[in-house]
């Protein structure tokens, strides 16, 4: 499944997605959802994710070269895509783009699963998710934008706050300074988000958040020391029954560790409730 790469110059707009068909036989009304054109955090990628086995079917030996067609349709719409994402032209080749869907997806892989979750049952699926740890961004990414987001709530509301974001303290005598989300002469906080998709790597930085927060605290007998982890709401449509079963489990035994460490464990749906917390502990 080659991927289209990413466009060098960053792109504004928002993160979403647009599903790309392909009509093999013209204005017969036929599509099949072969890939789709993705922007991600300014990046943009455009990817085919049709299974091979299916064009292996259809066209025996000369399906690799309908897959050289369609992935040169894809490029063409990848330029395309940066004068605009809402009105994208129909492409080369007989590809068709769909409308545009703003979301806002772990990572380019994921914004191409719900796509093929809402578009195609032929999608690669399982060629996606092997894709997924080395498209998303590191657990330190997550874990800076929802800072970002959380600062950018509390200034608004408690602007004299602003100034502890990002503060560093020791963890013991004459030690380096560790940088804190948010650090006061009251209170030392650790943001992380706790993704869905790839837990194990959310767990273990939560349990060296935490690892430094009892640090902080006790060498400088802090009253609070907390974590405060952005996590998705129940109800969230794009976490599996699976995903959800496992990241209840892993979310009691943050908290478990956390009361064992005499710290405050803050599970928050969105920044505005992480900016709460801030107010309330800080």
């Amino acid at each position: 499944m080659p991927s289209l790469q990413p466009q060098s110059e960053e792109v504004p707009g928002p993160n979403g997605w647009v599903p790309v068909f392909w009509e093999p036989v013209a204005h017969t009304g036929e599509r099949l959802m072969v890939g789709a054109v993705v922007r991600y955090q300014g990046q943009l990628v455009a990817r085919r994710i049709l299974r091979e086995d299916v064009l292996n079917c259809l066209y025996g030996k000369k399906a690799d070269k309908v897959e050289s067609m369609i992935d040169a349709g894809l490029a063409d719409l990848l330029i395309a895509a940066k004068f605009g994402m809402d009105n994208l032209p129909a492409g080369t080749f007989g590809l068709i783009c769909g409308s545009f869907h703003a979301t806002e997806p772990w990572s380019v892989s994921d914004a191409l699963r719900i796509a093929a979750q809402m578009y195609s049952s032929l999608a690669n699926i399982k060629t996606l998710d092997e894709l997924e740890e080395s498209d998303a961004p590191t657990p330190e990414a997550y874990n800076r934008r929802f800072s970002a987001l959380v600062r950018k709530e509390v200034s608004m509301l408690r602007p004299e706050l602003s100034s502890y974001f990002g503060q560093g303290a020791p963890l013991l005598e004459n030690g380096e300074l560790v940088r804190f989300g948010y650090c006061s002469a009251r209170a030392a906080i650790h943001f992380s988000v706790f993704n869905p998709k790839s837990q194990p790597a959310s767990l273990r930085d939560a349990r060296a958040r935490i690892w430094e927060l009892f640090k902080v605290k006790t060498y400088a007998s802090l009253p609070v020391a907390a974590l405060v982890m952005a996590v998705p709401q129940d109800d969230d449509p794009l976490v599996t029954k699976a995903q959800a079963i496992t990241l209840k489990r892993n979310i009691t035994e943050i908290g478990l560790e956390a009361v064992d460490a005499r710290l405050q464990l803050y599970p928050v749906a969105s920044p505005s409730e992480g900016a709460k917390r801030v107010i309330e502990q800080g």
